[in-house]
């Protein structure tokens, strides 16, 4: 699979938090990206800004990617933009309930894979016809550790993000080939999601981590666009975990 400079690349989700990480590193390697926002237009603008700063190029649109409609005109907007589109990262999720099982309903798991399963298909749909046209199409779908390691309190999103994995190995077996398909089994980083989670969660969480810290959003990014990139050519249908060690593997 060739190598592209400048690629055209998606990022769902990606006014804060691991997708704004993502679009300002792949910034820094010239890319073009589309930054999407759900309602944090102003978060969104300083993305832009900073893959700008960093040598890239920034177009932002806002779009719900739970409905397809909105998928298709992010998509639309990268075509008359760009011609096509390389890259795809599906990041965009919605907040979930840090809540024991026996207390969530199954509108909390109904909301976790609207927002995390329904999401990928409606963004991997749209933009196929685009990906087929890129000699080095890939798409990176965003998971998490507690896929394999659970939790307590997360019964919901941890299902939709096991679906989101499964996606990922199906679509990368249907499109061998034509289209490099991957995930990451994001490891707990420093993001904002850590302000609904209390002080004995967290230091939790900080004990089974054998680097006894978190990850910065920019570790995340690396590893996410070393799969997305020609580096990465021979490597489909894997969830990477990028965890600091936390998990089977390290015992933890």
């Amino acid at each position: 699979m060739p190598a592209v400079t400048s690629p055209r690349l998606m990022v769902t989700g990606s006014s804060r938090g691991i997708g704004a990480a993502i679009a300002e590193a792949a910034g820094q390697q010239g890319a073009r990206v589309l930054i999407n926002y759900l309602s944090s237009r102003d978060r969104a603008l300083e993305v832009a800004r900073a893959v700008e700063s960093a040598g890239g190029e920034a177009l932002v649109v806002q779009g719900d990617v739970r409905e397809p409609q909105s998928a298709r005109r992010l998509v639309d907007a990268a075509s008359k933009k760009w011609g096509g589109l390389d890259w795809l990262v599906n990041n965009a999720h919605t907040p979930y309930r840090h809540l024991p099982a026996e207390q969530l309903e199954w509108h909390d798991y109904e909301e976790q894979l609207i927002g995390t399963l329904r999401a990928a298909v409606n963004m991997t749909q749209a933009t196929m016809p685009l990906l087929l046209e890129s000699p080095a199409a890939s798409i990176l779908n965003v998971s998490s550790i507690t896929v394999e390691r659970p939790m307590t309190g997360l019964a919901a999103r941890t299902a939709a993000k096991a679906a989101l994995e499964g996606y990922t190995r199906s679509i990368a077996c249907e499109y061998s080939g034509r289209v490099r398909v991957n995930a990451i089994a994001v490891g707990w980083t420093k993001t904002d999601q850590f302000e609904g989670l209390s002080e004995a969660i967290l230091a939790e969480v900080l004990e089974g981590i054998p680097g006894k810290r978190f990850a910065a959003p920019d570790e995340i990014a690396q590893a996410a666009l070393f799969l997305l990139s020609s580096r990465a050519s021979f490597i489909s249908g894997l969830v990477l975990p990028v965890t600091g060690g936390q998990g089977a593997a390290s015992g933890g």
